[in-house]
């Protein structure tokens, strides 16, 4: 017996107050299949993005939210002050993670207006107190992050550049400004300031795992497993490193170990859709149709409009739906030559297939890239 819409939400609070993100994350979802438009269950997945660090998902749902809410009057008045004093305080956490600390600021006062609270008030000071010490290189850097956390990347090259002047031996900036460059694809020029960034700073894994990344766009995959290997062996609960490993060993036909590699990157974070997505791929092209089903389907119930998915998802069932009544008997009625010629045909199909998976699972390798990043 399924769940009602009710018993779904109570039951999804119960798990974000236990700090059970996961399957938080999981009954929420599965109560906006039912709902998709309820505020409530919206508001509480956009509170377990904000604890899992996926600040610009639960940015942008806040902030439809609260587009919502102050449309009309009446439904100001139906949810009371309390609960929009609560929205703009998620809003302005989403605001805080992702740099735009002015922003914050104001959505936290404007939350304290509405319904003054000790949390409220003490999330103010702090924040009040490091804008004000904020040094002019911190302010840089955190600029250049929101321009390339918003595909600003030629605005973020500036704001790295400007930083670098300030302080040449900053490991961030000259790391924040290979990675863009590696973004927008001009590695040359990008190898040198990751490069620097690791000589400065050689125990973050961060840094190695962007190397890796970039010589994967260069195709020197072998060097690219060295780099994430490398980025793993500092940190083992790093699971950006083991999902960019995973895709530079799918690339050098390494199946098993790439999907090791996945299935190492979701034991540490359960719920990266990309990855899900990303080993559906794999498995579809190791024939492993199950598997890559059952795959697609984790990646929809973790993130439902994730449109990759869905859409992989109905190439997969159409391939495994059974072949028409009407073409088996035109095909037992065909010659022997015929049916030769059919199957030689078939073999054909099968590689265009393999292809077919290989060039898909390129498109959702160069976004795990990008996303695991972060």
């Amino acid at each position: 017996m399924k769940n009602s819409f009710e018993t779904l939400v109570q039951q999804a609070a119960a798990k974000l107050q236990a700090l059970d993100f996961g399957n938080a994350a999981e009954l929420y979802n599965e109560a906006l299949r039912l709902k998709p438009d309820n505020g409530a269950a919206q508001m509480g997945l956009a509170m377990v993005y904000n604890h899992i660090g996926e600040n610009a998902k639960a940015l942008q749902m806040l902030q439809t939210i609260w587009a919502s809410v102050q449309s009309t009057p009446e439904k100001q008045a139906s949810l009371g002050k309390s609960t929009q004093a609560e929205i703009l305080a998620q809003i302005g956490i989403a605001q805080q993670h992702l740099g735009q600390l002015d922003q914050a600021l104001a959505c936290y006062k404007q939350a304290f207006g509405l319904y003054p609270s000790e949390p409220l008030k003490i999330r103010i000071i702090n924040l009040t107190n490091a804008l004000v010490a904020a040094s002019p290189l911190e302010q840089l850097l955190k600029h250049a992050q929101k321009n390339q956390a918003n595909g600003q990347l030629g605005e973020a090259v500036k704001a790295y550049k400007a930083a670098l002047q300030l302080n040449p031996d900053s490991d961030r900036a000259q790391h924040g400004l290979g990675n863009v460059l590696r973004q927008l694809g001009d590695l040359q020029a990008a190898v040198p300031y990751i490069q620097q960034a690791i000589i400065m700073q050689p125990e973050v894994a961060e840094y190695h795992n962007t190397l890796g990344m970039l010589f994967q766009q260069k195709g020197e995959l072998e060097k690219a497993v060295t780099f994430h290997r490398r980025a793993i062996s500092l940190d083992p609960k790093y699971a950006p490193a083991f999902c960019n490993l995973g895709v530079a060993l799918k690339n050098l036909d390494r199946g098993q170990e790439a999907i090791a590699a996945y299935q190492q990157a979701l034991q540490i974070n359960p719920d990266l859709a990309e990855v899900y997505n990303n080993l559906s791929n794999l498995q579809r092209a190791m024939g492993d149709m199950a598997g890559a089903q059952a795959s697609l389907e984790q990646a929809l119930r973790i993130q439902p409009g994730y449109l990759d998915a869905q859409q992989n998802l109905k190439e997969l069932l159409a391939l495994l739906q059974p072949e028409p009544v009407a073409k088996k008997s035109k095909d037992k009625a065909s010659s022997k030559k015929a049916s030769t010629e059919k199957e030689k045909s078939g073999k054909a199909s099968g590689k265009e297939k393999d292809k077919s998976g290989k060039e898909k699972t390129k498109k959702v390798k160069a976004k795990d890239a990008a996303s695991s990043k972060k």
